[in-house]
């Protein structure tokens, strides 16, 4: 029986210092036009793919600070819903006849061992930290006599929502259907978080507080659930952009669902909702977040990937910790940066 979590992603990010040097100008040209008495926090990754074997060149501000970043890390809970539906479907090939019945059980021992502050916090016990394998799968039958493992309606229906329409009460029943072990052990086996340093992607909240949170340490605020890196955000979606994360045949489902949001939602740094003229790009897939630092100020964060019409380049730029102030700012930053790296 293979271990149920992935390999490690590769770590298709690398430092480029014509990229930096223009990211550097134009942080420069941003706080001459966006003057601003308070200083800015926000952390960035701007990632440009590009050639014919797509390299992915890097640069960022405080790329590898853990924020706050409420809803953006409802990006992380698709992807390992993916894994999960992956891993069930190799478990079950050969597959028996009561696979939905012996998942749980193959599968508990890895799932409890990946991620010990879990299942050793104090009044969180089993199951809350395992899938509920019934509310997100269906299984449908084969040719070959066995079952193939699906996501139920229900699941497909929340995940779209918790995606698209960033609905925190269909996150929540996404994150319980999957577990805080599956989802943040998924997360620390693909290498997107480092359990010795509490760096990286993490989600342990239900965005709803129906199941108690499990919490490490942020720059922005303190203690908190749902928290990641801009590099590892950046690094998830260039794999999922690949199909690395997970694999072919999922790319274009998680895909569909970030490109219906960028369609409903919108990217912060977009014009729609920026209001920003001129910029030189175009957002076409997004995950966004908003949510309340302690001290009561709101919080921008994004993941999205831009299309240079100009020149048909890639980009992909990750962004938290934006006060909502610095919104326009941070939209200037990225198309100053891109016309910088592009020369246009």
């Amino acid at each position: 029986m293979p271990a149920p979590f992935p390999s490690p992603l590769p770590k298709l990010l690398v430092d480029d210092p014509n990229l930096a040097a223009a990211l550097a100008t134009a942080l420069v040209e941003t706080n001459t036009v966006f003057a601003s008495a308070l200083p800015r926090q926000f952390a960035v990754s701007i990632v440009a793919a590009t050639g014919a074997s797509l390299t992915f060149a890097h640069a960022g501000l405080r790329e590898h600070e853990v924020h706050y970043s409420a809803s953006l890390l409802k990006l992380a809970a698709m992807y390992a819903a993916f894994e999960l539906r992956n891993a069930a479907n190799v478990f079950a090939s050969p597959p028996p006849l009561d696979a939905l019945e012996r998942l749980g059980a193959t599968f508990k021992d890895d799932i409890d061992a990946a991620v010990p502050r879990i299942t050793t916090t104090p009044g969180f016990l089993p199951p809350a930290p395992q899938p509920n394998y019934r509310s997100v799968f269906a299984t449908l039958p084969r040719l070959d006599g066995g079952v193939a493992f699906e996501f139920s309606a229900a699941f497909s229906t929340a995940m779209r929502e918790m995606i698209v329409m960033s609905n925190n009460a269909a996150a929540a029943s996404v994150i319980k259907g999957l577990g805080y072990s599956w989802i943040n052990g998924v997360l620390s086996h693909a290498g997107l978080f480092a359990e010795a340093t509490l760096n990286g992607i993490w989600l342990a909240g239900t965005f709803d507080s129906s199941i108690p949170y499990i919490r490490i340490p942020s720059v922005n605020d303190g203690m908190v659930a749902q928290a990641t890196t801009c590099f590892e955000m950046a690094n998830l979606l260039a794999n999922i952009f690949t199909g690395n994360a997970v694999g072919i045949e999922a790319q274009p489902k998680m895909l569909q669902l970030l490109l219906d949001a960028q369609i409903e939602e919108a990217s912060w740094i977009s014009f729609r909702k920026s209001r920003l003229p001129g910029l030189c790009f175009d957002v076409t897939h997004t995950k966004i977040g908003i949510g309340p630092l302690k001290t009561g100020a709101d919080v921008l964060s994004e993941a999205s990937i831009l299309r240079i019409p100009a020149t048909g380049d890639l980009f992909i730029v990750a962004m938290q910790n934006c006060a909502l102030r610095d919104q326009q700012a941070m939209a200037f930053l990225v198309d100053r940066t891109i016309r910088n790296f592009l020369g246009i």
